[in-house]
C-alpha cells in the first residue's frame, strides 16, 4: 500500500482539500486508471499520455525513492542515483515500448505462437 504521507505541494486538489499522494498514484489518476496496477497494461495511446504526464512533472517534485519505485514498478529497471536519471530512464522506457505491448519488458512474452 502506498503511503499518503507527502509534502503538501505534491498534493492533488480536491474540493477545498489538498491530498498528498505518491508519484504512482498521481500518474494513475492523471491517465485515468481505476487501479494502480492498470499502469502496467496501457495501450500505446495511453503509454504516450503517461509519458507526457511524466514529462510535465518536475523531477524534484517527488523524492528519489518515489521515482525509483515508479521505475521499478513500471519497467523492472534498477534504481538510479538521482531523480533526473530515474525520471529520464522511465521516460526512455515508456517511449521504447513497442506498439501493442501493454506491460514492461520483464513481463513480455517472446513466444508469439497462437493456438
Amino acid at each position: 500500500m502506498w503511503s499518503v504521507l507527502a509534502k503538501k505541494d505534491r498534493g492533488v486538489k480536491g474540493v477545498g482539500t489538498v491530498w498528498a499522494v505518491e508519484l504512482l498514484e498521481y500518474l494513475a489518476q492523471r491517465v485515468g486508471c481505476a487501479y494502480l496496477s492498470d499502469l502496467r497494461y496501457l495501450s500505446p495511446w495511453e503509454q504516450m499520455r503517461l509519458s507526457r504526464e511524466i514529462a510535465k512533472v518536475p523531477a524534484e517534485t517527488f523524492p528519489l525513492k518515489m521515482w525509483n519505485d515508479a521505475l521499478a514498478y513500471l519497467t523492472g529497471l534498477p534504481p538510479k542515483a538521482d531523480v533526473s536519471n530515474a525520471k529520464e530512464a522511465l521516460l526512455e522506457h515508456l517511449v521504447s515500448w513497442p506498439s501493442g505491448a501493454h506491460c514492461p519488458s520483464w513481463e513480455r512474452q517472446t513466444d508469439t505462437t497462437y493456438v
